[in-house]
């Protein structure tokens, strides 16, 4: 099946806003020592740098209402992880670890020219934000993680293969447009906006398969309390009233071991990045109360 991100646009004025946004940001390949990453980009290179990590069903394309809404007032940079999207999986280790992750990330802001950028990590992304700050907390200017996901490091080996196997054969035997299609409306909220859900299915879409699979690695040796202990940047929390998978009693637990500002958002789910203009609104705040701070 074609890939719905890539369909050929008919006229603008007939497009879904997601479409006519995604054209607007399209995805540029920066080369970086782990092989090319794929981004998009908006803002002005004197607006303060922001890092949009995306989670493990998502991609730089999710991250598009604040590419849109935000892009006058912050330099703002949305990645694919490796495998994801257009970028390449390099020389991502089969089994990687948060460490993999930072360090790629890292790779690609040097290719940038970034010294240092508040890094907004959802979901899965969480856990690479935070590891990133611990490993280079002079280049985190902050941290805002919204739906993080702890990972399953703290459950026994057997279960933590069990799922990780379960989640990839899963993406296998469907194929990634039809995985996108079952699994995007459970980042959601019910009943929710048709363009919201033509997002969320078609970023999804855009998922290779061996990308999946090492971001299911991640997600099944990592626990992000250890590393919420042991940040030492300005982190905030954020969570979906309405998310399924990690619900506010979960973010709430993970804002608490890292001592970091907590609130939920009404009517919001797991993509929370679709909590618009709330979404947009905390994410300017933290990042202008960043610039107080160092005032």
């Amino acid at each position: 099946m074609t890939d719905p991100m890539t369909l050929d646009l008919p006229d603008q004025p007939a497009l879904p806003g997601w479409r006519r946004a995604l054209a607007a940001h399209p995805v540029r390949l920066v080369p970086t020592p782990a092989g090319p990453l794929a981004c998009r980009m908006a803002g002005p290179e004197t607006a303060p740098a922001v890092v949009l990590l995306h989670g493990i069903g998502s991609g730089s394309g999710s991250w598009v209402c604040q590419l849109t809404a935000l892009g006058g007032r912050l330099r703002l940079l949305a990645w694919d992880a490796p495998g994801y999207g257009d970028s390449a999986v390099g020389t991502l280790p089969e089994a990687p670890d948060a460490d993999d992750y930072a360090e790629t990330l890292a790779g690609l802001l040097d290719a940038l020219a970034l010294d240092r950028a508040v890094l907004v990590g959802q979901s899965l992304g969480a856990i690479m934000a935070a590891r990133f700050a611990v490993r280079h907390p002079q280049r985190a200017a902050g941290l805002l993680l919204a739906a993080p996901a702890r990972g399953h490091g703290h459950l026994s080996q057997a279960d933590r293969a069990l799922r990780r196997q379960q989640r990839i054969d899963r993406f296998v035997t469907l194929g990634r447009t039809d995985h996108a299609v079952e699994r995007a409306p459970n980042m959601l909220p019910p009943d929710p906006d048709p363009d919201d859900l033509g997002l969320a299915v078609a970023t999804m879409a855009r998922i290779g398969a061996a990308g999946y699979a090492r971001a299911a690695h991640l997600l099944s040796v990592s626990d992000i309390l250890d590393d919420m202990r042991r940040l030492t940047r300005p982190t905030a929390v954020l969570a979906g009233a309405v998310d399924r998978i990690t619900p506010p009693e979960t973010c709430r637990t993970i804002a608490e071991v890292g001592r970091a500002p907590f609130e939920v958002l009404d009517g919001a789910a797991h993509a929370l990045y679709l909590a618009r203009p709330a979404f947009d609104q905390r994410l300017l705040r933290f990042v202008q109360g960043l610039d107080r701070g160092a005032a």
